[in-house]
């Protein structure tokens, strides 16, 4: 007999789940110490990813204005989170200029290649995106999403995003200046 179960999505690392059976029968035996037996299993780990998306603010909210977003990442949990994917739809006031580790860029998609994050591992991405638009006053939201292929995951996360508010500075300023002394006619 093959018994076949799923584990509980509750159950955390470290525990201990054991499984005990019993065989009966209507006949008559000459021993009953093989009629039941348990085996054990110790719930292995799983990676636990951690990420978040920050934004430098800016006074200048012309067109052409560079934005820079730094991206962290980390593997809190005891195993590797494999098959780990980065990917930021960037919204379409901005265009990715450069990052400190490049991504494939499709238009406005930015996607990382694939990693493999080991248990207490962790990077930052820094990119830098172009506004490709003036606002005078508002917010602007950028997200990124993860996803990974690992069997053992714990919490994936996903769209942490980063909103800029924002308030424009005037381009020309007045000044008018009275001197003293002057008589005006």
């Amino acid at each position: 007999v093959i018994l076949t179960g799923t584990l509980n999505p509750t159950a955390s690392a470290g525990m201990t789940i054991v499984n005990t059976w019993s065989v009966f029968t209507t006949t008559a035996q000459l021993s009953t110490t093989n009629d039941a037996a348990s085996t054990s299993i110790v719930v292995g780990g799983a990676g636990i990813l951690n990420m978040s998306k920050t934004s430098a603010s800016s006074l200048n909210w012309i067109s052409g204005t560079i934005i820079r977003y730094t991206i962290n990442y980390s593997n809190s949990g005891t195993q590797t989170i494999s098959g780990l994917v980065l990917s930021d739809v960037l919204p379409a006031s901005l265009s990715y200029v450069s990052g400190t580790l490049s991504p494939t860029n499709n238009g406005s998609t930015l996607t990382w290649p694939a990693i493999n994050l080991l248990p207490g591992s962790g990077w930052s991405i820094v990119i830098d995106t172009r506004l490709n638009t003036s606002f005078l006053s508002g917010s602007l939201t950028n997200c990124i999403s993860a996803i990974a292929t690992s069997r053992y995951l714990s919490g994936l996360v996903s769209d942490r995003c980063s909103t800029i508010s924002f308030v424009s500075v005037p381009d020309l300023s007045i000044k008018k200046t009275i001197l003293s002394g002057v008589q005006w006619l």
